[in-house]
């Protein structure tokens, strides 16, 4: 693939258009997302053109994810068809959107000093209400601009998250949209990865110390839920595209992964690809639901704060 990849490289926006993608989809701003659906939660990059998308629930890809989903087309013939199209394409020389990480990381931190310590805030009634305990490493804001299509519509409540690397540096923050009640806003998409100020791989939300022997899972939900039933220090990988991409400190020795068991299998998938890279530098473990379509918070929740998984460990 190396020859392909450096026959399409700075070509994909055009390829994709010849292969019936919406132009809406290409413009590097933030929109509806082609696969999964979900609003304001894609974004067309093409990083040093390779096609790179980031989508908050189907995570990052490039220009060969999009083409074979929005073709439809077995691999080999599609990758004909886009050889032969690409000799008539001139490569696009300057990028379509250009992250300004300068710019996102003003506003990272404009949010982050608009955080404030509430011991009846919505983010406490939101764990709570899910049997889960308050970790030191999310906050609250009171009230925080939700922006969709380009404008905002309103001011909620929200728990927030850092996004971390492996540096240990702030890469961007999640944001999670909730009422005074502590349950979930009515708007759109109420999980939202702000702009990053650095590249995401890798990173993930560290919602306590790690440790030799600790956890990884996609969401901050599924995250706490592990280490209420088991103890076990769990961090947020944020969606299966980054989990996959997941890199532990050098200090871990073991790591359990808990992957999402959905239809899909997306969950899984990233799961096993995680254990594969790392399994010749550390003991890997994957543990996955039995029902499909949950997650280890579901598990929780059914479970009402008794835990039963322990002894499956």
């Amino acid at each position: 693939m190396s020859d392909f990849s450096e026959a399409t490289k700075g070509k994909w926006r055009s390829i994709l258009l010849n292969l019936g993608m919406e132009e809406r989809y290409l413009t590097g701003r933030h929109t509806d997302c082609p696969m999964c659906g979900g609003r304001d939660r894609f974004r067309f990059t093409d990083h040093e053109g390779g096609g790179i998308f980031i989508c908050n629930q189907c995570g990052p890809g490039n220009g060969w994810t999009l083409a074979k989903h929005v073709s439809g087309k077995r691999e080999r013939q599609l990758a004909h068809e886009i050889l032969l199209m690409v000799g008539s394409i001139t490569e696009e020389k300057k990028p379509i959107f250009v992250d300004d990480f300068e710019k996102n990381r003003q506003r990272l931190l404009s949010v982050m000093q608009g955080c404030v310590v509430s011991e009846l805030s919505p983010v406490r009634k939101y764990l709570k209400s899910r049997h889960l305990n308050q970790s030191s490493n999310l906050y609250f804001h009171p009230s925080l601009a939700y922006w969709q299509d380009g404008k905002v519509i309103g001011k909620f409540p929200a728990m927030v998250a850092k996004v971390v690397t492996p540096q240990n540096a702030v890469a961007s923050l999640h944001v999670t949209y909730l009422n005074q009640s502590g349950q979930k806003a009515d708007v759109e998409s109420p999980r939202k990865i702000m702009p990053k100020c650095r590249p995401l791989a890798g990173s993930a939300i560290r919602l306590c110390a790690g440790e030799k022997v600790m956890g990884i899972a996609e969401g901050i939900e599924t995250a706490l839920s592990v280490t209420a039933m088991n103890g076990i220090p769990c961090w947020s990988a944020i969606n299966a595209g980054l989990l996959e991409k997941f890199e532990p400190p050098d200090y871990v020795e073991q790591l359990y992964i808990f992957a999402d068991c959905d239809y899909s299998y997306t969950g899984e998938a990233a799961a096993y690809a995680l254990a594969k890279r790392l399994s010749n530098r550390i003991d890997v473990i994957v543990r996955v639901p039995e029902k499909r379509g949950t997650d280890w918070a579901d598990y929780w929740e059914e479970k009402n704060g008794k835990s039963t998984l322990g002894s499956k460990l």
